[in-house]
């Protein structure tokens, strides 16, 4: 067959492939639904909330459930199951409750279900793994005052308790589903969201439908699909054939290609995201402070970013991402680690490694932070320090990190998506070592004490300078090399309106509709 006749064929298959997708994520024709098709990086863990700590599975979950307050896309608390709050005193707060809402399963939401709720994400039985973001609630006083009035204390002054609550893991469950289902409520949740659930087939798809009697009005699809593609070019390929209408974690290599494309609008927004190498505190030579700045001054992290994140986010320019903690006027107080080999080699001879040494940095096996491993590798061998990369499975390398503290360096990144920055510091830098979250090791009394005056203090400003204070030492103390600040990109196709970017990466779907 001539070659060009074989080009031919395969430009007509290819467009074939491309209005065949087209039309496969908008087959509502007469008689069929409108179905909403959104590509995730992975499959749930679960779709119970109090068993899961990953994204995945809050995606899907803040669709068919909702919390007491939630945030809106400027990470402001809003009202949701709860039309009001009111502070009794330093440590109680009173909730009034929405009046009107029932779960997917018919049941009138009330108290008792918040009580329920609370009380099952605090049973140590359970294990929940975000227990941590209510367990400064004391069990004992959560209290139903009436149907729609509840009323719990904490144990001691805990200020970021509001912005926990209206963490993905608050969504508020159904006593009676939970009992009905039991060890299956996981595949089978109930909550009182603007979709209910369908069908999970494990390895391609979760898919919801819209809950007609939802307290703030239907949603405008008849369906909502999650799938599962892992790949970040199969979900490029996705979006550009028009197999799925909305894909999160464009890659960087794609992000000109999503952006040049005719038919698809990209999104970008900052992040609660921070990625970084955590350095071992209390092993050597990480234990010396010098040796830390040294491994800071030594990379340049703003290469880094362009080169593995191809633009995407922006350096690390403090301790805590600045979407959760805005310096503002005092950002040059905040120690800055620019690009300065020299000064790395005098910091490293001043404690007593004038030759260097060598070293093992373990990371799982995600791309970007393998990546950034090989670049920090090659930056700090121009000083004479010498690292080896280990690749482990993530299971691993939080066992070894958390538990164990066996490692000289990690690759890792967080999301403190409770939006506070008493989540983006007490579990890393202060004293709870470990799996607890603090995996370097780091310790500083000060910054310990002013950890604790910032969780306890409600007047924001006031909280702002405790932090603003940890941060210019933990900054000067460097227990990590600070990397990257992160950015979401996700590709939206034309047809698709009413979708926002939401900073914490949990997405709602409620108002989202297609246009033909």
């Amino acid at each position: 067959m001539p070659k060009k006749l074989i080009t031919l064929i395969s430009v007509f298959l290819i467009m074939g492939l491309v209005f065949t997708g087209a039309g496969l994520v908008n087959e509502a024709s007469a008689g069929s639904p409108k179905r909403l098709q959104v590509a995730m990086i992975s499959e749930p863990a679960s779709l119970d909330v109090h068993l899961v700590p990953d994204v995945p599975s809050y995606w899907v979950i803040e669709q068919t459930g909702n919390r007491l307050v939630r945030f809106n896309e400027s990470m402001e608390l809003e009202p949701e199951l709860a039309t009001s709050w009111e502070w009794i005193d330093d440590l109680t707060i009173e909730f009034t409750l929405r009046e009107g809402v029932t779960f997917h399963n018919g049941e009138p939401f009330t108290a008792q279900d918040v009580k329920f709720t609370l009380e099952r994400r605090l049973d140590p039985d359970l294990g929940s793994p975000n227990m941590r973001f209510v367990q400064e609630i004391d069990l004992d006083t959560i209290e139903v005052i009436d149907d729609y009035t509840i009323r719990f204390s904490t144990s001691r002054p805990f200020a970021p308790i509001l912005n926990n609550l209206a963490h993905s893991s608050g969504v508020i469950l159904n006593q009676k589903a939970v009992e009905q289902y039991g060890d299956e409520y996981g595949q089978n949740p109930v909550g009182t969201g603007p979709f209910k659930f369908v069908e999970w087939s494990s390895g391609d798809y979760v898919l919801l439908e819209r809950y007609e009697d939802y307290w703030e009005g239907p949603a405008k699809v008849d369906e909502l699909q999650f799938r599962f593609i892992e790949q970040a070019s199969n979900r490029t390929i996705e979006l550009e054939t028009g197999r799925v209408h909305i894909a999160e974690d464009i890659a960087p290599s794609d992000l000109d290609r999503i952006d040049n494309h005719p038919n698809i609008t990209l999104l970008r927004d900052l992040d609660l995201m921070v990625s970084y190498a955590g350095m071992n505190n209390k092993r050597e030579p990480f234990n010396d402070v010098r040796v830390r700045q040294a491994m800071n001054y030594a990379v340049d992290t703003e290469a880094l970013v362009e080169a593995v994140y191809e633009g995407l986010g922006q350096k690390a320019q403090a301790p805590v991402n600045y979407t959760i903690l805005n310096p503002g006027d005092q950002a040059g107080e905040i120690k800055q680690y620019g690009f300065d080999p020299e000064k790395a080699k005098q910091l490293l001879a001043e404690a007593g490694y004038p030759d260097g040494f060598t070293f093992t940095a373990i990371t799982d096996p995600f791309d970007q932070r393998v990546n950034s491993a090989e670049i920090v590798q090659a930056y700090l061998s121009q000083i004479g320090v010498t690292m080896n990369i280990e690749i482990v499975e993530w299971s691993v390398l939080l066992d070894r990190a958390g538990n164990r503290g066996d490692y000289d360096m990690m690759f890792l990144s967080w999301t403190s998506s409770s939006g506070d920055p008493e989540m983006a510091t007490r579990p890393f830098y202060g004293g709870a070592h470990g799996a607890a979250g603090n995996r370097v090791w780091y310790q500083n009394d000060r910054v310990d004490e002013l950890l604790e005056l910032g969780m306890q203090e409600p007047e924001w400003e006031q909280r702002w300078e405790y932090y603003m204070e940890a941060q210019k030492i933990i900054a000067e103390e460097a227990p990590w090399i600070f990397i990257q600040f992160g950015e979401q990109a996700i590709g939206v196709r034309n047809e698709v309106t009413g979708f926002e970017i939401h900073p914490n990466s949990r997405h709602r779907f409620h108002k989202v509709d297609i246009v033909n």
